[in-house]
């Protein structure tokens, strides 16, 4: 072709360069190559959230069969020394022998049927202490005072069960025995959503108990665990040794825990 052909003649074939004939294959690469970057990354991804998923649960599961052995490490525990309070009063033929095999089916009422509940109305429970300490009454000498005072709402509030009655337990197992003089004072007070209980009783010597075990309460341990998992960074706890007294006090915040129950 006479190279002086004007532009755009008929017989004219002009060569496009030669990088424009790779452009169509270089971005074919390039969109195969980000589709499939953005699908393995979206299955990473679905991987990732399934593993989480089954991490959690797992620990859930944990959590719930951990709760479940303190719950039943706590019920056999307290049913063992109710039954060790008849059999004082049957021992010494007392009169109150009769109501508190009352006082007892009433306990077990409780545990048996509404114990199975994440949650309890708060005035079950405590209703169930009251019944707890008036069958305790009925062991304890006139040696020993008990002084019981509720105030505020009770009405309208939850609570874990059997949470409260391990602390009590423990005034009842090594702050009494049939010779010293001894009292025991529990204060439960509810205000707003917030739970405040505080009991407090002498350390006194308990025969029936080996010394280095007598200021150790069994259930003690166990619903501080609870506390861990049910009201985590919802509660505060002091127990203490002061003066020769032992003092629990405990602070919870019920309305947290009753809209996110675990």
């Amino acid at each position: 072709m006479n190279q002086f052909s004007p532009p755009g003649h008929p017989w004219e074939i002009r060569k496009m360069p030669a990088r424009f004939h790779f452009r169509p294959l270089f971005s074919t690469l390039s969109i195969g190559l980000i589709v499939t970057g953005i699908s393995t990354s979206l299955r990473f991804y679905e991987k990732l959230k399934r593993n989480d998923r089954l991490q959690v649960d797992i620990m859930n599961q944990h959590l719930n069969t951990e709760l479940a052995f303190l719950k039943n490490q706590i019920n056999p525990h307290f049913l063992f020394n109710s039954l060790n309070s008849i059999y004082a009063l049957a021992y010494r033929k007392s009169d109150h022998t009769t109501g508190a095999i009352l006082k007892l089916s009433d306990i077990l009422r409780y545990i048996l049927y509404d114990v199975k509940d994440d949650l309890v109305p708060l005035d079950l429970e405590i209703k169930h202490i009251k019944n707890y300490i008036d069958l305790q009454k009925f062991r304890v000498t006139e040696n020993t005072i008990i002084n019981l005072s509720i105030k505020g709402k009770l009405e309208g509030h939850k609570i874990e069960p059997m949470l409260l009655i391990p602390f009590i337990e423990n005034s009842f197992k090594y702050g009494v025995n049939n010779v010293s003089k001894s009292s025991i004072d529990l204060d439960i007070e509810v205000e707003d959503h917030f739970l405040m209980f505080r009991i407090k009783n002498a350390i006194i010597r308990n025969y029936d108990i080996p010394a280095e075990n007598n200021e150790k309460g069994l259930g003690i341990e166990n619903t501080v665990r609870r506390l861990d998992l049910l009201y985590p960074e919802q509660y505060k706890l002091d127990i203490k040794n002061k003066d020769n007294f032992f003092i629990v006090e405990l602070q919870l915040n019920l309305k947290e825990h009753e809209l996110h129950p675990y």
